[in-house]
């Protein structure tokens, strides 16, 4: 069950860095003055779902030990050694992630809000 769930992340991931690398491409000179704002909210939408999802993985990583584990003081250095961010700016990631008590599928709970910022809505038809 793991390996499959790790697969499916995997393609995920995949299709994440295609749509990316579509977005980098982009000229928004093409785009109208409503797609150009209706893009921009769909971007920050999806990069505040990002930073859930991290922030739910960080609180795992904390709550499960992994830093002493590892040999590491302490989640923020392990962090920080792991993502190459300063240790200021990982130990400012941990204490939100206790801080707001992601425990739980974050994720989801945030896609169920919004459906105006759905992937499908950027579909091309």
């Amino acid at each position: 069950m793991v390996s499959t769930l790790v697969s499916r992340v995997a393609d995920a991931l995949e299709h994440l860095a295609a749509a990316q690398h579509e977005l980098v491409g982009l000229d928004p000179t093409v785009l109208s003055r409503d797609e150009l704002l209706d893009l921009v909210e769909v971007l920050e939408t999806n990069a505040r779902r990002h930073t859930a999802v991290g922030c739910e993985l960080i609180a795992e990583l904390d709550g499960r030990g992994v830093a002493g584990e590892l040999g590491y003081p302490s989640t923020g250095v392990l962090l920080a050694e792991r993502l190459r961010i300063g240790r200021r700016e990982a130990a400012g990631r941990v204490r939100v992630a206790s801080d707001l008590g992601c425990d739980g599928p974050l994720l989801a709970r945030l896609w169920s809000r919004d459906s105006r910022t759905s992937p499908q809505r950027w579909r091309r038809g």
